[in-house]
């Protein structure tokens, strides 16, 4: 089956990384790969003013300069053997493939699973999706059916189904869409998005366990038509479908408290904490860390995570109450600890592959709590922002002041989402927020 490959080997690249230094130095071998450059020490040390650039060797004026260029030639060689070896298996060189390789460490576990049969790949993500609680048995089934029409319309194209997990990437789904619009004749966007849904969330797995690159799981995931049903992240933007808790199931939800294990409560401390603390969104409550609180002014200062501006936050009794909870716990830098206290935020791919790892983590527990509440639908991070905001609405605190808490750009931001909890009518406003008791 002849099919474009996800990624191409890449060529290494021999240099000096301290051009100035006065003593030896290392030369370094270097690839780039997916936007990135990989490099590790070859371990032979040369003077810098002995090394040639542009011939990328070690120059005559070296004594030493043929031992040394026979040894980096050959570390080369080596490296490059194995990247071609790896490739021609069927796998997609991404850069931690790279980077095990320049390592020596083994890759034989992700080479299995990178030569697995796709569809299968993907009966298998949904039955683990299914297991985990994260899909009901009829989206399970349905999903089972889409995987089978996808592995029939790889076998009328390509006479076979036998397409790799490497070897999946978002012109095969472009042209699946287009069969499924012109052979089929679907045209419903939102039957085509759930037709692409299993297949695009076996590549997010792919993707979160270093099986495919940054790059082909964006462009997977884009083939989304526009009107996208998408993989839950825990950051939906603030859309016009708003999920939220009522009064009672907010009670009913901490009734549930003492009744779970001490990983949910976690859980449930960090959704009620995103509640108390004005809607703030799952990335910033994973990225809280204590030098962000001022438990004496009561407050807490960081800049969002969307935005990426600073914001202020003021805290209630309730969310002072968490806060001190887990200080108690003995958290060094993240408040919750939902990430290590060496992670670096600066690094925004590990961030995000992070992110989504904890939010689904934490949406299996909130799911089964959901139901034990019935909420009628997903109990995710992002209803404890939106319960935040209707329940403010309705304990009639205006637009412009709940827009700001919650960080929105704009408060036309927060009206457009939140328009049809506002009062409809003069009448309404008259009777309920404007019916003052002063009488003799």
């Amino acid at each position: 089956m002849s099919r474009k490959r996800a990624t191409d080997i890449p060529a290494g690249h021999l240099f000096v990384k301290y051009k100035k230094a006065e003593g030896q130095t290392s030369v370094y071998l270097s690839y780039f790969i997916d936007g990135q450059n990989i490099p590790i020490s070859t371990k032979v040390k040369v003077l810098a003013t002995n090394w040639d650039d542009v011939r990328q060797e070690v120059s005559t004026q070296d004594k030493d300069h043929k031992r040394k260029n026979r040894i980096l030639t050959d570390m080369m060689a080596d490296v490059d053997r194995r990247l071609k070896e790896y490739y021609d298996e069927g796998n997609a060189i991404t850069p931690q493939a790279v980077r095990r390789i320049l390592k020596g460490e083994e890759v034989q576990k992700k080479r299995a699973i990178a030569s697995t049969w796709f569809v299968d790949y993907a009966h298998e993500t949904n039955e683990l999706r299914h297991k985990n609680g994260d899909i009901g048995y009829s989206v399970f089934y349905n999903n089972k059916l889409n995987i089978n029409k996808f592995g029939k319309y790889l076998e009328t194209q390509y006479g076979s189904a036998e397409l790799r997990v490497s070897q999946i990437n978002a012109d095969i789904l472009i042209n699946y869409i287009a069969w499924r619009k012109d052979v089929l004749h679907n045209t419903s966007r939102e039957g085509i998005n759930k037709s692409l849904t299993p297949l695009i969330q076996a590549v997010a797995r792919a993707w979160d366990n270093d099986i495919l690159p940054n790059k082909v799981y964006a462009a997977v995931k884009d083939t989304y038509l526009e009107k996208k049903d998408r993989q839950y992240t825990g950051e939906e933007d603030d859309d016009k479908d708003i999920r939220y808790l009522t009064e009672e199931q907010m009670k009913a939800f901490v009734e549930l408290y003492p009744t779970v294990r001490a990983t949910t409560q976690r859980y449930m401390d960090v959704f009620l904490f995103a509640f108390h603390s004005c809607g703030l969104r799952i990335s910033d409550v994973e990225t809280l860390e204590w030098r962000h609180v001022d438990f004496d002014k009561r407050m807490i200062k960081k800049n969002l995570v969307k935005f990426n501006k600073p914001h202020e936050i003021p805290l209630n009794d309730s969310a002072i109450a968490i806060l001190r909870k887990y200080q108690k716990s003995g958290t060094a830098r993240f408040v919750f600890g939902l990430l290590p206290d060496d992670f670096n935020l600066l690094d925004k791919d590990r961030f995000f592959k992070r992110r989504n790892s904890v939010n689904r983590t934490i949406q299996t527990s909130l799911t089964a709590l959901g139901h034990k509440i019935a909420f009628d639908g997903n109990l995710t991070m992002h209803v404890a922002r939106h319960t935040f905001a209707v329940l403010a609405l309705r304990a009639g605190v205006t637009i412009h002041m709940i827009s700001e808490l919650m960080g929105h750009s704009s408060s036309l931001v927060t009206e457009s989402t939140y328009a049809k909890f506002l009062p409809q009518d003069k009448e309404e406003v008259v009777r309920t927020m404007l019916n003052f008791p002063f009488l003799p």
